[in-house]
């Protein structure tokens, strides 16, 4: 979780510096996010869980790191310029989309010790779905 934070600030401290045009911006932002999507790719169901791995589905949380990576280098494509970016980004937008619905339903039908886990899921899913589809509306 710390490392999801740091790389999460880091990514928006090279935004701000990107928006004032400088130095060391563009490096400082494919840093952090390439970090972000490595951590999440194959590292997920660390960063989703609860530090229980019996209170968790493994393989959802490998689902949603991997189609969650795809939506974190689509906005890193957008932002940096990088072709490609438009297309990464659909699939992000609509495979976030579609986490965010599949981690509500799981969360409805959860028992207690594992409500907390799919709040995360729901909330990481929700929120990198948001950014994946105002990187793609945006010119």
């Amino acid at each position: 979780m710390k490392t999801e934070k740091v790389l999460s600030i880091l990514f928006i401290i090279s935004l701000i510096f990107k928006l004032l045009s400088w130095p060391g911006s563009s490096a400082l932002m494919v840093l952090s996010l390439t970090l972000l999507a490595l951590c999440y790719f194959p590292f997920g169901f660390y960063f989703f869980s609860d530090k229980n791995f019996k209170n968790q589905n493994i393989g959802v949380s490998i689902i949603f790191g991997w189609f969650l990576s795809i939506a974190i280098i689509g906005i890193e494509f957008k932002l940096m310029h990088w072709p490609g970016a438009n297309a990464m980004l659909i699939i992000g937008s609509l495979t976030a989309g579609i986490l965010t619905i599949i981690a509500y339903k799981m969360y409805e039908k959860a028992s207690e010790e594992l409500k907390n886990y799919y709040k995360k899921l729901l909330l990481r899913a929700s929120i990198l779905g948001i950014f994946s589809l105002i990187s793609l509306l945006i010119s």
